[in-house]
């Protein structure tokens, strides 16, 4: 039978309390050294305990850390033709300069006459891990890889359903990829697609022909009001859950205007990366920067972009492959995915 320690009240300055609270009387300089034992990341977890956990890991002990900003990550599918063969992803390393480079490259697929024998796309990213899908297995095949270690697992076989299901892409639409801090464990979930708009209300009507896009918007769920076919001039609206001055609503973060003659489109899922609007084209990535994006961000104020002729945007120079298949969120890490092999789910 395990045994729970419980850590009773004591000052911070490593005086013993004379309570004992459903366990023993715990100095807390023992506590504190049994704390720096735990990895950084773990031991800033447990803030949560209570208060006075909080009070001795914040004076305490040092805190974790903190990561590298996020990089933009491009996912591209390649083809031979109108076939696809390979996928790739690359980075935008430097976005002050738009330069790129290289992640990863999958080894060309070989064709067959009328087979598809490759069709991978990207899920999603999360800690420096990618969540890959192979559309060509019936219900999609999904699969984690770590670019850096060059590591892959795959989480097993997904019971799935195909009757009834919103198909409009491939089967990675129905796979989602997240990571719960507390457990420490990565989910792959697989649930059917219905058009099914019940839940969260959404912040205003669409207006006809448009219709909202779910983004990532600096970490942020956010919405994306765009045409639902590409037309010119558009006006594009973002907006995000939280962030504005109503911490539980809908805000509005960007009003994004685009031009006659411009084939673009907006990023997704990530439409902002650091101080700038990505938009995409066929072959292409292209950084914006808002006219208003210098000085603080303030809870009520709304970036503006304008994309013209006159203002095309920078393209990313190193970025390139057969087609623009996402842009996510990404964080290099050499952390072994074989850890995680029996968390899989």
């Amino acid at each position: 039978m395990a045994a729970t320690a419980t850590a009773a009240r004591a000052p911070i300055d490593g005086k013993a309390t004379a309570d004992v609270d459903d366990g023993w009387n715990l100095p807390t300089d023992v506590f504190v050294e049994i704390l720096l034992l735990l990895p950084p990341t773990k031991r800033w977890r447990l803030r949560i305990v209570c208060r006075y956990w909080r009070d001795v890991i914040h004076e305490r002990t040092p805190a974790p850390e903190r990561r590298s900003q996020p990089m933009a990550l491009v996912f591209f599918q390649n083809y031979i033709g109108r076939r696809k063969v390979s996928a790739s992803a690359f980075v935008i390393d430097d976005p002050a300069q738009g330069r790129g480079s290289e992640l990863w490259r999958t080894e060309p697929a070989k064709l067959w006459k009328c087979v598809d024998s490759f069709d991978t796309m990207m899920v999603g990213t999360c800690n420096g891990l990618l969540c890959l899908c192979d559309n060509t297995r019936p219900g999609g095949a999904a699969s984690l890889l770590n670019p850096v270690t060059g590591e892959a697992l795959a989480p097993g076989s997904a019971q799935w359903v195909w009757w009834g299901m919103l198909m409009s892409s491939g089967w990675h639409e129905a796979y989602s990829f997240a990571y719960e801090p507390m457990t420490e464990q990565y989910k792959v979930v697989h649930l059917p697609c219905y058009l099914d708009w019940s839940g969260r209300e959404l912040p205003a009507q669409a207006k006809r022909g448009y219709g909202w896009y779910l983004a990532e918007v600096h970490g942020r769920l956010g919405l994306v009001s765009s045409s639902d076919c590409w037309v010119t001039p558009e006006k594009i609206d973002v907006r995000a859950l939280g962030g504005g001055r109503d911490r539980q609503g809908w805000s509005r973060r960007y009003r994004v205007q685009l031009n006659d003659g411009m084939e673009r489109w907006f990023a997704s899922p990530l439409f902002a990366h650091g101080d700038y609007v990505l938009t995409q084209g066929e072959h292409e990535v292209f950084e914006h920067r808002p006219r208003n994006s210098d000085g603080r961000w303030s809870s009520d104020e709304v970036r503006s972009v304008r994309i013209s002729e006159k203002t095309p945007g920078l393209a990313v120079s190193g970025v390139f492959g057969g087609s623009v298949c996402g842009v996510f969120a990404y964080i290099k890490t050499k952390e072994p995915l074989s850890a995680y092999n029996s968390q899989a789910s």
